[in-house]
């Protein structure tokens, strides 16, 4: 069992406990502007869907932006920073229900919205840093949703439509609680804004392995963050279809971090970084366990365009690491954090060629 490198070190412990929460809030009220955004956005799926009940579904939809940046006034608040977490959890659950009320609405358990619930669980589990006990209980906590929408509407059999949606609905909520458990158990925009940040202000080597030392300038890291998500989302919006969306998805977020475990293995573990200092390089059985385990799932998902997808992967990362290496002399979390943005971008591009 891997020991905890600041064990006797408290205020060093305490000092990166309070640095790690103040980047986690920074995270957490970004979603809950992507939130108070995305939900309205989908009226024009309503308008072309439901286009009877689009005035109605726009209301629920204002609603659940206004619940959202209550959560993030909330973060403003002495009660709020103390309850950051259990606000974080509750965030992706306004619009869980209101897009279950829709579901109950609508159609029930034919109704195509299904895909809205997988699409805010894997937002929630590719954007923001959960644990496995939060993936856990949001996984459960959106099946339970559909569930009881599905039931509540009434007039469906476990077969057809419904069990399909179910199967893939729960299929996305396994994948993602697998991901967050086996793998790395974060994502990792930070970790690139950091490296772009530190080559971005300073090729100095004590700023790139300084972990704790919060930049004054994050212009750098600002403009990456920017450009990861302008890229994800226009190769997501390009995608032929919303099955194809958590097919690449799931793949690149898989792939991406089972190449994560191989670059830890391969290079140096830099003294000082808490990444580096937990993980140090992980052994044989641990990478092929990764390895095997991404690439089931790109299988899974991908079929007989497995092995264009890995390889493309591959390609993503062995660039980026050896890059790393060759001006870190080893490995750091900021250069697993952008090993892993580069590969899932690249796979995102490579879904969308060959679709």
């Amino acid at each position: 069992m891997t020991q905890d490198p600041l064990k006797n070190q408290p205020e060093t412990k305490a000092a990166f406990m309070e640095y790690d929460k103040q980047q986690k809030v920074r995270l957490y009220k970004l979603a809950c502007w992507f939130t108070a955004i995305g939900m309205p956005a989908g009226i024009s799926l309503d308008m072309n869907i439901y286009p009877q009940d689009a005035v109605y579904f726009l209301k629920l939809r204002l609603v659940s932006s206004v619940l959202a940046l209550v959560l993030f006034g909330l973060f403003y608040t002495p009660l709020g920073l103390r309850y950051y977490r259990l606000l974080c959890f509750t965030l992706p659950l306004i619009p869980q229900a209101f897009i279950s009320w829709m579901i109950y609405y609508t159609e029930g358990s034919v109704s195509p919205y299904y895909a809205g619930l997988s699409l805010i669980l894997l937002a929630f589990c590719l954007l923001l840093p959960w644990t496995f006990q939060e993936t856990l209980c949001l996984a459960l906590a959106t099946t339970a949703y559909y569930l009881i929408a599905c039931v509540a509407h009434g007039g469906f059999s476990f077969h057809g439509l419904f069990f399909s949606n179910l199967y893939f609905l729960a299929m996305t909520a396994t994948f993602a609680v697998i991901g967050m458990l086996w793998i790395t158990r974060a994502l990792h925009e930070e970790e690139f804004a950091s490296l772009v940040n530190q080559y971005g202000g300073s090729l100095d080597k004590e700023r790139k392995i300084g972990w704790l030392r919060e930049e004054r300038s994050v212009r750098y890291g600002t403009l990456g963050i920017i450009l990861i998500i302008i890229m994800k989302i226009g190769a997501i919006a390009s995608l032929a279809d919303n099955t194809l969306v958590f097919q690449a998805l799931i793949a690149a977020g898989c792939w991406s971090r089972a190449l994560m475990v191989v670059a830890a293995a391969w290079l140096r573990p830099l003294e000082g970084d808490p990444v580096a200092d937990h993980f140090q390089q992980p052994p044989g059985v641990r990478v092929a366990l990764a390895l095997g385990l991404g690439a089931i799932i790109t299988f899974a998902v991908f079929g007989e365009d497995t092995a264009t997808i890995l390889i493309t992967g591959v390609i993503a990362g062995l660039i980026v690491a050896v890059i790393g290496a060759n001006h870190l002399r080893g490995y750091n979390g900021p250069l697993l954090g952008t090993l892993q943005q580069v590969v899932e971008i690249s796979i995102l591009g490579m879904v969308l060629a060959i679709q």
